[in-house]
């Protein structure tokens, strides 16, 4: 990644770092996504002699498509009932006020830690080069009844894929293989864990 990364550099692009083995790259450029997808793909042509999907993802967009991850505001909002349910039982039966507050925190934090555990593991997000086509993929849906695994189509962001597998992505069949088969479209998929490493390191560009 370290050859990658002084590769892209060459491109004028600033304070260029990788993550991990995926091909995650994060820089500070005043270009657009179709010019830097452009510069990148070409630029990869000519070192390595092959080509590769290039998806650019402005920092903004990309906090934004997390935020409306539809699977895991379901998740949260379960979590707000129970712990809602939890306090009431907590308050009826403790009398001592400064207890309940303190009951309440730590069940709070609590359910904050097991949610994240959980999301890290079964939440991913695929994304493609071009639009998806909606109808395609809400066809699929009536033949993947019996498929526990879910996906969902981003409303503003047209390209974006929610995706909610509940053995590991490993064992699923809706993989990138399955998505780029029925759409036609090149795509790639990254867990949580690694996207919101790489808003970190985007937090961290000045």
């Amino acid at each position: 990644m370290e050859d990658l990364r002084k590769n892209i550099e060459e491109l004028n692009l600033k304070q260029v770092k990788t993550y991990i083995q995926t091909g995650n790259i994060v820089f500070k450029s005043d270009k657009n996504e179709t010019q830097l997808k452009e510069l990148i793909q070409n630029q990869i042509k000519q070192k390595y002699n092959f080509e590769v999907t290039t998806i650019v993802i402005k920092q903004v967009d990309l906090v934004q498509i997390l935020q409306k991850n539809p699977f895991l505001q379901i998740e949260k909002s379960k979590d707000q009932q129970q712990n809602k349910n939890t306090e009431e039982e907590i308050i009826s039966i403790q009398e001592n006020e400064i207890n309940i507050q303190n009951t309440k925190k730590q069940q709070k934090v609590k359910t904050v830690k097991n949610n994240n555990n959980i999301n890290k593991k079964t939440d991913y997000l695929v994304f493609f080069e071009k639009k998806i086509d909606d109808e395609i993929l809400q066809n699929q849906k009536l033949n993947l009844d019996k498929i526990q695994d879910k996906f969902e189509i981003n409303p503003i962001f047209t390209n974006i894929l929610y995706l909610k597998v509940y053995d590991g992505y490993g064992a699923t069949k809706l993989n990138i293989n399955f998505f780029e088969k029925q759409l036609k479209i090149k795509g790639t998929v990254r867990n949580l864990n690694t996207c919101q490493k790489v808003i970190e390191m985007l937090n961290q560009i000045k």
